[in-house]
């Protein structure tokens, strides 16, 4: 391939040719100079990481044959622009290039644009989508170089996208009648089941804490809590068909890892006498270490858990003393050797970035700590600051919540590093090695998105048990009492407990299906809309399709047959992208986290 081009900043004009090159398993790329200034042949240019953000730079330099490359991957080379002979170290396949260069916009395998001199012509990368360097199958490796006007304009806080409707818009008006006949309906056999389990006991509150929680040290409350969530395990369990095969297990919290051993083992023995669990069902568990023993990995392990969750959130002692969870480190790596000893299959790590007293540097430290360890996965969420729904958050202010600008470039940190440790990046905040399954589901276009984030195990219904527990079946939501005592009332009287749920209509369906296939591989699934619900969808979501100009001007999608698919540069503001197909959202983001 082969451009010509002109800076109108600086008058300088080259033409050029792309080609590919590998490094560590990785494809980037080399920009092959014919002409620069006139001069036929002035060079080479190599892809790098130049600035703060990750910005990609091609530096025009004429190589001496007598200078041979030296070890660490330094390559001495002169700058075709100035030169002057400068050394460009390799630093996890990336190339950190001198001040003179082009930017370049390098997606998918294809260098799509490029403008040359020290600084930005207005065809440069604040227009173009110039960014972050992406392997071949579109995955990123370095956050996109977004400008300070670009990171104001998408600074809006916008939901996860777990389910949708997301649960704000769930209704208090709970109809029992349709309710029962919907979670009875015989025609759902064919539909797996994923069953969620809520334990909501912590023994402190994490200051930073979103979570539906019950603050005790009581034993006791703990067992009378599993004493009546197993009533409702099985009254449920009279309302469906249990020979539904049951693909997903999960226990979350609070602290599912606290209850006692005898009652972890118990709970775990219902589940399976209850219901038809698959032997290749996926059985999940939420770890805090500071309160873990043998005993209860042990008795997690026969309850039929294979993976679990250890939540860190930093590894830095100044960051765990500002949001109330002191940790050492000396915990987690115990927690880990215990697990894996007990024969579990996968242990994951769950970190939280725009913490207070959080930089770039002691994130990169928290990084790679827990890469020592080697954990399967990494959930690596951004802190959601909604004092307002949580008032605990308040006590974080006196030590600064960081800001945009500041979390993105923290995020760019955990790119860089995660992905140069060979990490996968799933998905806005999860990141996996090339071998696990949510890495081959990501490259067969198969991953799905639910309540407990991405995931292999689509097309299940959930059914939720415990306080605050939400259910997803059929085309409605049922979210369980948000107190405890509400929840064992309900309970009590062998009620399906339920709070607020929402049945969801045609065009509910259709946008959970377009959100879902953008969250998860980044197109909006607009052919199988039109299969599934007999509707042409470019004319149904002609307003929507219409709209999205300014992402396209931003870089953030590029425009295809089948709609536009979101770009490497995108994947990095997808709830933007998915939040144009959602009909209930309100302009008040007081309840959501930041989509930087």
């Amino acid at each position: 391939m082969t451009r010509e081009g002109q800076n109108e900043g600086v008058r300088e004009t080259f033409a050029w040719r792309a080609k590919r090159f590998r490094h560590r398993g990785v494809t980037w790329g080399t920009v092959v100079c014919a002409e620069w200034n006139g001069v036929p042949g002035a060079g080479t240019g190599v892809l790098g990481c130049g600035g703060p953000l990750g910005s990609l730079r091609v530096v025009p330099v004429v190589a001496d044959s007598s200078v041979r490359a030296r070890s660490g991957g330094h390559a001495p080379k002169r700058c075709g622009a100035c030169a002057k002979w400068r050394t460009m170290r390799v630093s996890g396949g990336l190339p950190c290039s001198p001040v003179h260069g082009a930017a370049v916009r390098w997606e998918a395998g294809i260098v799509l644009a490029l403008s040359m001199g020290s600084e930005r012509s207005r065809h440069g990368a604040a227009r173009t989508g110039c960014g972050g360097a992406a392997r071949e199958d579109g995955t990123m490796t370095t956050t996109p170089d977004f400008s300070p006007e670009l990171i104001r304009r998408y600074d809006r806080r916008l939901p996860r996208y777990t389910s949708y409707p997301t649960a704000p818009h769930f209704s208090m008006d709970v109809d029992e009648e349709r309710l029962a006949a919907l979670v009875g309906d015989r025609g759902a056999a064919d539909r797996p089941l994923s069953l969620y389990v809520h334990v909501p006991f912590c023994r402190s509150l994490c200051w930073y804490c979103g979570c539906a929680t019950v603050i005790s040290k009581s034993e006791e409350q703990r067992r009378s809590y599993m004493r009546l969530l197993r009533r409702e395990i099985e009254h449920k369990a009279g309302l469906v068909d249990t020979e539904r095969e049951v693909i997903q297990v999960h226990f979350g919290g609070g602290t599912p890892s606290d209850l006692p051993p005898d009652v972890l083992r118990e709970i775990g023995e219902v589940l399976h006498s209850t219901f038809r669990v698959a032997p290749h069902a996926e059985e999940a568990i939420e770890i805090d270490p500071r309160d873990l023993t043998r005993e209860h990995v042990r008795a997690m392990r026969e309850a039929g858990f294979r993976r679990a969750s250890i939540g860190v959130q930093d590894t830095q002692p100044r960051v765990q003393a500002a949001i109330n969870r002191v940790q050492p480190f000396a915990l987690v790596e115990q927690a880990f050797r215990w697990l894996r000893e007990e024969g579990f299959e996968s242990v994951n790590v769950d970190l939280i970035y725009g913490l207070p007293a959080q930089t770039e540097a002691s994130i990169r430290e928290t990084i790679q700590e827990v890469l020592t360890l080697s954990p399967s996965r990494l959930a690596v969420y951004g802190y959601a600051h909604v004092p307002g729904m949580r008032p605990a958050q308040r006590l974080l202010e006196r030590y600064g919540i960081p800001g945009s600008e500041e979390r993105l470039a923290m995020l760019g940190v955990i790119v860089g590093t995660l992905t140069d440790a060979g990490y996968e990046h799933i998905g806005m905040d999860h990141y996996a090695r090339p071998d696990d399954e949510l890495s081959v589901a990501l490259r067969e276009g198969t991953l799905q998105r639910n309540f407990q984030g991405y995931s292999t195990r689509g097309g299940a219904d959930i059914l939720g048990f415990g306080m605050s527990a939400i259910s997803s079946i059929g085309r409605a939501y049922v979210a369980a009492p948000r107190t405890l005592d509400d929840w064992a009332q309900a309970v009590e009287r062998d009620a399906f407990p339920a709070e607020r749920w929402m049945v969801l209509s045609e065009d509910d369906l259709m946008r959970r299906r377009i959100i879902e296939s953008i969250m998860c591989v980044g197109r909006p699934a607009l052919d199988e809309v039109s299969e599934e619900f007999g509707v042409d969808p470019f004319e149904t979501f002609a307003r929507e399709l219409e709209g999205l100009g300014d992402l396209e001007e931003d870089g953030l999608i590029e425009r295809t047959p089948g709609g536009f698919r979101v770009t490497p540069r995108g994947r990095f503001l997808v709830r933007h992208v998915a939040a144009r197909f959602d009909a209930w959202l309100e302009d008040d983001g007081r309840r959501y986290s930041a989509a930087i």
